[in-house]
């Protein structure tokens, strides 16, 4: 355990003189010998959002919110980089998780304007009208009867046509000799 919190502190020391790297190095060390692991992954998730490596960064927050759920910093820093990778939904629902558990006002006042910003920057979506409906199913169902037509084709084309039975050819055979009913015209 004294090793561990010796490396983790020099790692944070490293991490604040912006030496992330070598910061790393030392997260990664001290999580081998294990002690402190929802810090040291926080820690270590912080040195890779630095480094622009954010997706690792988001998988060591997982763990140290799995390891301890009431530490608000780790939400925190994973909203951050849920951002920087693009999925600002995921950002929003990190920093409400963040909120329930901080009990610093400064904190919570951060979080809210967070949140507010990415939802101001959320696209509104339109509201389905009854028209762009019917036009949606108009169009599938043209699809499918093309799709449907296309595939009669191709049997035919290729010579696959469907098997007649044994009743059905010998309905065939007899009605094949058998002169065609004359149907009267209108006068």
């Amino acid at each position: 355990p004294g090793f561990t919190n010796a490396l983790n502190n020099r790692g944070v020391a490293y991490s604040n003189q912006g030496s992330y790297r070598r910061a790393l190095q030392d997260f990664t060390e001290a999580l081998k010998h294990g002690g402190l692991t929802s810090k040291i992954y926080t820690n270590r998730g912080l040195a890779r959002a630095r480094l622009g490596e954010h997706h690792k960064a988001i998988a060591d927050f997982r763990k140290a919110i799995s390891s301890r759920p009431t530490d608000h910093r780790s939400y925190l820093f994973m909203g951050e980089s849920l951002e920087k990778v693009g999925d600002k939904q995921k950002a929003v629902n990190m920093y409400r998780r963040a909120q329930r558990v901080v009990k610093n006002q400064k904190t919570l006042d951060l979080l809210g304007k967070r949140i507010s910003a990415l939802e101001k920057l959320r696209p509104k979506r339109k509201p389905k009208t009854v028209k762009a409906v019917k036009s949606r199913r108009d169009a599938k169902r043209r699809s499918n009867r093309a799709e449907q037509l296309h595939s009669k084709k191709s049997h035919t084309k290729r010579g696959h046509r469907p098997q007649r039975t044994e009743l059905g050819r010998s309905h065939a055979l007899s009605r094949a000799g058998q002169p065609k009913e004359s149907k009267p015209r209108p006068a």
